[in-house]
This record gives C-alpha cells, structure tokens and sequence, in this order.
C-alpha cells in the first residue's frame, strides 16, 4: 500500500480495465510540498549569513533541492523496485491467462483465499452504526472497523486511497476465472454494496469506485457464460448476489438526497450498463422502468449522453430488435427525442453558421459553437 500511495506501482496491478477499458486510476492524495532545509549550522557560524538563508527561506515557496543523500537513496529504491519484477507478480495474482501458457503460475484456491481474507481486512467501513439506507441495496450490516492502523485520511469523508488499491485487488483478483467468481465474487460484492449503502457518510470518490467494481463483478458473473467450459459443463452465470436495479434505484435516489454525488455515480452507471448490455442486452432489460430513470436523468450530463445513446442503439439493433418489446418502444422513443432535442442546439449553429458564412468574408472568424 505504501507503494501504491506514492505512485509506484504498475499498471499492471488495475487489470480492471480489461473488463471496463474506461475506467481511470485511482486518484492519489496531493503530495505535501517538502519544506526548504535549514541551513547547515556547522558551515555557516555568522548571524548576519544565518539570518540572510532564513530569510530566503521564508521569502520563496519552492522546495529545496533533494541532497546528495536523498538521490542515493531514490536511485536505491529504484534498484530495489526494478529487482522485485512486480508486473510478474501481479499477472501470477490476478490474470487468469498469460501470454504464454508456461508462463502461468496463478495462485492456487488456498492461497487465493488467504490473500482475499488478508485484503478485505483492510477494507473499512466508516459509516455510523445502525445507519439504514432503505432505498440502497440491502445486505448485512458491516460494523466500522478501527482506521487506526491504516495512517492519515483526509477529513472529507475520511478518503484512504491505499483502502480503494485493496478493494481493488480484491475485485481484480474475484473475477480472475470462474473459481474465484464462484469463491469470492459475492463476498467483494457484499463489501461494494455495503459502501453503496453507506453512501451519504463515505467519501464521494470510494463510492464511486465501489459502484465501479460492482459493475465489474456483476458484468464478469454474465459473461462467464460466453467463455468454453469442459465437456458437460454447466454454462449458467454466476450469481454473486448483485440486483442491478437495487443498484439503479440507490444511484438514482442520489439526485435528490445528493445533487453532487449523482453525476459522478450516474456516468460510470451508464457505461457499466452498456458494458453488461453488450454481453447480454437482457440483462439490463430486467426493469426497464429503472432503467428508463435513470437515463432519463443521465442524459443532461455530456460525459454520459454518448454511451447512453449507444446502449439505445444496441437495445434497438441487437438480435432484430426482438429486444424492442411493447413494453420498452415508447420509452426508447422518449429517450430519442430527447436527443433529437439536444441535437437541435448543434443544429442551430450549423444553420446560422453557414448564412453568416455566406455573408462575412472568408478571413472573418465564425462563431464560437455554443
């Protein structure tokens, strides 16, 4: 962890983005400005040179130079890192397939359990006791841990961004092959919800990445069913206990209860529920009535009208159309015409751009677009 929060730890380790190539790295505290050093004492026995380094100290904000020493020990460190292979280290933990098929050494069952009980118990909870979200998806109370251990947080809602690296880990290494979807995956999806859940007491950004991993797991459970499996083998979907619409209904009550926090739930909600309707369009399709919702709100952010519009082009082009039901054609009518509406604005500029085009000369500048 102590790795990881000070950027030193490869991509590698967030195979995350195999499953949702959208996803961004965990975002990282402000490193604190190193202060400038005092001068040396020893060299510097004079009070008037005494006082003139002070003052240059106090006069610049820039932080000092790294000594000679400091250098000596980063380019060791950077020995040290370079010699412990650590992208080999996270494809033996959590890639289920390697370049090479000799080159596979994943952990086995009992050592993926030891890991994954090892992790979660880094995963805290900082929510008051006897919280109850009714309209949050609903699992077992999980008591708040003890942070003491875990260092410093921030004070807006306690943001640990070594816990989400663990969380993380957890969910990567959960949806590595169908064994440890069926060992692990609804206990990482339980610790997910739980934080959805809490939402309202935890930072905005672990409630986001905790929607984020539960999308994962809920996608890598339906896609498990397209993978080749042994002779006789049973093709069902794992089930790891995630009700999508729950998890629609929390994030769309945010819009309300929590303005600020819905944006930043409802854009990854969108491509996580194209990313699940492009393994199975069904899937989504369950409660169209939820789904509608939340799209209909969605919509006036930018960063979700593009995959939005998407998983409506595939629900209605998918398989010929036979995902287009009674029940669905006049909610994908809705969700067209608004953006047909939000399509008439660029319209307009385009219309009025080409008559001022046609009566300003070539070298006037247009308009800026609105």
């Amino acid at each position: 962890m102590t790795l990881f929060v000070n950027g030193l730890v490869p991509k590698s380790f967030s195979p995350l983005v195999l499953s949702l190539p959208w996803i961004s790295p965990i975002p990282l505290r402000d490193k604190p400005v190193r202060p400038a050093r005092k001068p040396d004492t020893v060299k510097e026995t004079g009070l008037f040179s005494q006082l003139s380094s002070y003052l240059s100290t106090y006069a610049t904000d820039e932080p000092s130079p790294p000594s000679d020493e400091e250098i000596e020990r980063t380019l060791c460190t950077v020995d040290c890192l370079k010699s412990c292979h650590l992208e080999e280290v996270s494809r033996n933990l959590m890639y289920a397939r390697l370049i090479l098929p000799l080159m596979s050494r994943k952990l086995n069952r009992a050592s993926t359990e030891a890991l994954m009980s090892a992790l979660l118990a880094n995963v805290t909870i900082d929510a008051p006791d006897g919280v109850s979200e009714t309209s949050a998806p609903s699992t077992p109370n999980m008591r708040a841990k003890d942070t003491s251990s875990m260092g410093s947080t921030d004070e807006k809602g306690g943001y640990d961004p070594s816990m989400l690296f663990v969380l993380e880990i957890a969910t990567s290494l959960a949806i590595r092959d169908r064994q440890t979807m069926q060992d692990h995956g609804s206990k990482v999806a339980g610790y997910c919800t739980e934080i959805l859940r809490q939402r309202r007491h935890l930072h905005p950004i672990l409630v986001e990445r905790s929607l984020i991993h539960l999308m994962a797991i809920k996608k890598r459970g339906d896609e498990i069913v397209c993978e080749p499996v042994a002779k006789g083998a049973n093709f069902q979907a794992i089930d790891a206990g995630i009700n999508l619409g729950d998890v629609i209904r929390a994030v769309y009550s945010t819009q309300s209860s929590q303005p600020s926090l819905f944006p930043l739930l409802a854009v990854p909600l969108v491509r996580s529920l194209l990313a699940i309707a492009e393994v199975n369009p069904q899937l989504v399709l369950e409660e169209p009535k939820v789904v509608y919702q939340i799209l209909k709100k969605a919509i006036l952010i930018p960063e979700a009208q593009g995959p939005e519009f998407d998983l409506c082009k595939l629900v209605t082009e998918k398989d010929g159309a036979r995902f287009v039901t009674p029940r669905m054609f006049p909610l994908l009518i809705n969700l067209f015409t608004d953006f047909a509406t939000l399509g008439s604005v660029g319209a307009e500029w385009e219309q009025r751009n080409d008559v001022l085009s046609k009566r300003l000369k070539p070298s006037t500048q247009t308009p800026d677009k609105p």
